[in-house]
């Protein structure tokens, strides 16, 4: 086996990798229940779908639960074992659907920042067509896609990177055919994407302004602008706004770090290490924005965890055998609760009478 498909030797101390393993088993567990409590909570509310930004929200949900299920437990094994445990082959899965997954997320960011830009752009508010948004959602997974294939068809590479806990594109190397493509990624990646998201932002600021004045001027009056929509607009763009500011806070420091790299090939490992496991917070603090700011999917959440205890431990009444439960309304946004009755096996309900009507 080359040397370059070799993990490299582990040299931090137990507490070190002790530390590691715990963070990114944090973001196993965070990430994880949230994003799956979110995405199943969208699925049963068809309100909520209806909406553009709320279906990127849940194709961001599906993705980022799969990447804590799947990707994130490859550094806690490499943490206990000292070094990469999933093989060379595993290294290159790792970065290359760490890489499409991450390079799609900054492009998702600016779609959602541009949508907020469209939708207070006019008044009264508008939204961008279903149709539109999939495809815009598409193409930002598809550019994903093809861009980190590159390194598999010979623009740069993939390898471990650091201490072994992760792999990524090797970023630490001056060659041109490495420093090329980290240049392509920032320029295209980064950069662009971030001038998008400050732009539109400027006129989602400029915009919610000037929905303001029109408000203050109509409150109260027969209009389909109203304060109940200035609110609701406002609430939904405040949390763009922090999801955009989570992600570049998350990975600015790694792009920052791509960027030393490529002038410096021996930089120290633990600081080589440290961006990539503080980009993966991302996967755990967005779900729990969604929860904390979104009243409606915090709503349909709780209901949801109610549903499920129900079904889980619903009571019975012992006078009439018959055990209550509960089921989802998925037709309200909230997922609200309706109460039901399923008989126990033997027993008889009133519902059971066919003399009632």
């Amino acid at each position: 086996m080359s040397s370059e498909r070799q993990p490299p030797i582990n040299n931090f101390s137990s507490s070190i990798n002790i530390v590691l393993a715990t963070v990114h088993i944090v973001y196993v567990v965070l990430g994880v229940f949230p994003n799956a409590l979110v995405f199943f909570v969208m699925i049963k509310a068809k309100k909520l779908r209806q909406e553009p930004k709320n279906i990127i929200l849940l194709v961001r949900t599906f993705v980022d639960g799969l990447q804590s299920a799947t990707i994130c437990p490859l550094p806690i094994a490499a943490s206990f074992a000292g070094k990469w445990t999933a093989g060379y082959h595993g290294c290159i899965g790792y970065a290359f659907f760490t890489s499409w997954f991450g390079l799609t997320s900054i492009l998702l960011n600016a779609l959602m920042v541009y949508e907020r830009y469209f939708t207070l752009s006019k008044v009264p508010p508008r939204s961008l067509s279903h149709v539109f948004t999939y495809a815009c959602i598409g193409a930002c997974y598809l550019a994903g896609f093809i861009v980190s294939c590159f390194p598999l068809l010979g623009w740069s590479s993939y390898g471990y990177e650091a201490m072994g806990y992760h792999c990524s594109v090797v970023w630490y190397s001056t060659d041109w055919i490495h420093a090329s493509f980290t240049i392509f990624l920032m320029v295209f990646f980064y950069a662009v994407p971030v001038t998008i998201i400050l732009v539109a932002g400027c006129g989602v600021v400029r915009s919610v302004h000037r929905l303001h004045g029109v408000v203050k001027q109509i409150s109260g009056t027969s209009s389909s602008i109203s304060k109940a929509v200035f609110t609701t607009q406002v609430k939904a763009t405040r949390l763009v706004a922090i999801m955009v500011a989570g992600f570049l806070i998350a990975w600015t420091p790694y792009g920052a770090f791509a960027v030393y790299a490529m002038t410096n090939e021996n930089p120290p490992m633990l600081v080589a290490t440290l961006p990539s496991t503080f980009a993966k917070s991302s996967l755990v603090y967005n779900p729990l924005i969604y929860l904390f700011m979104y009243r409606k999917l915090r709503r349909g959440s709780i209901d949801l965890m109610q549903n499920i205890a129900s079904e889980l431990f619903g009571t019975t009444d012992s006078s009439t055998g018959v055990k209550h439960t509960a089921r989802l309304n998925s037709n309200r946004v909230g997922v609200q609760l309706i109460s039901t009755t399923t008989p126990l096996p033997g027993t008889s309900s009133a519902f059971d009478d066919p003399t009632r009507n």
